[in-house]
């Protein structure tokens, strides 16, 4: 939809190459293939981090939420509760968080917003 319009631009990195006003990640931390929740955990808290810091008004990201009590759990991919990564991010990243769920979805989303009169993110304070 917004593809072609002359003031918005869309990048795929591991890095962002500039500040936005937001950023969005979707079903980027589902497949964790076999690497511990340690290990898996601390590349999402560092993804959320360089998100936060490169988007200054805010950004949302979606996880998969944990299977239901009747189906196993499937293997290589990342499940959670919402509620640690919210706190997550209104603790580390002083965010206000919204979070979305019930859309149809075994999944839900985080929406983090910049605080009413926090100092936004500027292109300088980046890199």
């Amino acid at each position: 939809l917004w593809r072609d319009h002359a003031s918005a631009s869309f990048a795929r990195a591991g890095d962002a190459p500039r500040v936005a006003d937001y950023s969005v990640a979707s079903g980027i931390f589902n497949v964790r293939q076999g690497q511990p929740d340690e290990i898996w955990e601390r590349f999402v808290a560092q993804t959320l981090t360089q998100m936060h810091a490169t988007s200054r008004r805010g950004f949302s990201v979606n996880f998969l939420l944990p299977s239901q009590p009747d189906r196993l759990a499937r293997p290589g991919v990342y499940q959670t509760a919402p509620e640690p990564w919210a706190r997550w991010c209104e603790r580390e990243l002083g965010g206000c968080v919204d979070m979305l769920e019930g859309y149809g979805m075994r999944e839900f989303t985080l929406v983090v917003h910049q605080p009413i009169g926090a100092k936004p993110v500027s292109a300088d304070t980046h890199r």
